[in-house]
């Protein structure tokens, strides 16, 4: 099963397209980063579906005479990684979470922001699932015959293994999928349940280390406490974004000095660069430019996750570090997608499984393999992004405010209710 990636926050909705470089305080050019980012998901689907030897390097499932081999082994990989993906957006996560506290060092914010995070996720994470089940039962779902003949196994096992049992759909709605991690009905919800115990992490971690001006050197335990536990490393990366926010908010002198020069360019190259190490089972790393990063006391799958959340959080420190990129990350189309990005992450296997690959089915005998791929790719990618928008508009955003509204009538404190 390849990685799969999760979504993230929107910071805001709209930005000038030209501008000066934003303020310290105005994170919104992380909107785009974060629209990238959901680009780079989908195209790892769409593509190591399709050529599956980008994903595992074996030369006997290639497509292309094993360019597909070369590339898997190469920082080239970066491009679809979907694993840097679900770094990129943890790390993300735990910066956005953190920057209303930061701002107000109120720990109300942390309140707020824990009592309405279940219902915030679970509304959109609802339709998913729905939208799946539905087609599921009208038969919409041609992935095992695009699986044939792509010779991606691991894509013939979605929908498959697992029979569809409607009548427990509401216990996993209302529960399985946020807390275990249930991913039967869409395969990317795997992420969920640590994007839920991460972002309750972050608000442990904001209310009871970083008030402390011993907080870098807690952030320090932390971090090799959990890397020696049983719980996932993927939580580092919440800690990351954390430090990151607050090195930020702590620090104007230290950051001032980082933006001079080529400083954060070359930042965000190393992140790119660790960002692209390999993930696929028949690439020797030992013979390869990454065999430095990789000691042999170290598990190879501890090491692509180490080394994947340390690019994210480079990667991110670049960004914070260069007005140039924040200038570029501002622009409306990055902006937009990262708007919808939720909504583009939760949807776009369903499209990949159904649509797309019902149109390739049609295509590939008149057309041939790789033009085939082509028209479908064009043919898919409006209707991912319209449906992606649609919805955002009409599911994630009423989500968002549904779960304020019963904060606001069930949860909040008495002496932060506003006067009647």
């Amino acid at each position: 099963m390849p990685e799969l990636s999760p979504p993230g926050h929107p910071v805001s909705l709209a930005a000038p397209s030209a501008a000066p470089a934003p303020s310290p305080h105005n994170l919104a050019y992380l909107d785009g980063l974060r629209g990238l980012a959901a680009c780079q998901v989908v195209a790892h689907h769409y593509l190591v579906a399709f050529y599956p030897a980008l994903l595992t390097a074996d030369p006997y499932v290639s497509h292309l005479g094993g360019a597909e081999v070369v590339i898997a082994g190469s920082p080239l990989n970066v491009l679809y990684s979907g694993n840097f993906a679900v770094c990129l957006f943890f790390v993300l996560s735990g910066l956005v979470l953190s920057e209303q506290f930061f701002r107000t060092r109120a720990v109300t914010v942390l309140h707020s922001y824990a009592a309405r995070r279940y219902v915030r996720l679970l509304v959109p994470i609802a339709f998913s699932v729905l939208l799946a089940v539905v087609i599921w039962v009208a038969g919409g779902f041609q992935n095992q015959a695009v699986a044939a003949l792509t010779r991606a196994s691991w894509l013939g096992q979605v929908w498959h293994d697992q029979p569809l049992v409607p009548a427990e759909v509401p216990a996993d709605l209302a529960f399985d999928i946020l807390l275990s991690g249930e991913a039967r009905y869409n395969p990317v919800l795997w992420t969920m349940s640590l994007e839920l115990y991460g972002s309750l992490l972050v608000f442990g971690l904001l209310a009871v280390v970083a008030p402390s001006r011993y907080r870098f050197w807690l952030y320090g335990v932390l971090t090799v406490g959990l890397a020696a536990s049983e719980l996932s490393l993927f939580y580092l990366a919440f800690v990351a974004g954390v430090v990151l926010n607050d090195a930020r908010h702590s620090g104007p002198g230290w950051l001032a000095g980082f933006r001079h020069g080529a400083w954060p360019l070359a930042v965000l190259l190393v992140g790119l660069l660790l960002g692209s190490y390999p993930t696929a089972d028949f690439v020797d790393v030992d013979q390869s430019l990454y065999r430095l990063l990789s000691p042999a006391w170290l598990a190879h799958e501890t090491v692509i996750l180490l080394t994947h959340m340390a690019g994210a959080a480079l990667v991110i420190a670049g960004v914070l570090g260069s007005g140039g990129l924040q200038r570029v990350l501002s622009s409306r189309p990055l902006r937009w997608l990262g708007a919808i990005s939720f909504s583009l992450y939760l949807l776009h296997f369903l499209v990949l499984g159904s649509l797309s690959s019902a149109l390739f089915l049609a295509l590939q005998p008149r057309l041939g393999y790789h033009a085939a791929f082509g028209v479908m790719l064009l043919a898919s990618g409006p209707v991912l992004l319209a449906a992606a928008y649609a919805m955002y508009r009409l599911v994630d955003l009423p989500g968002m405010r549904l779960s304020k509204w019963l904060y606001a009538r069930f949860l909040q404190p008495e002496l932060t209710r506003p006067p009647r």
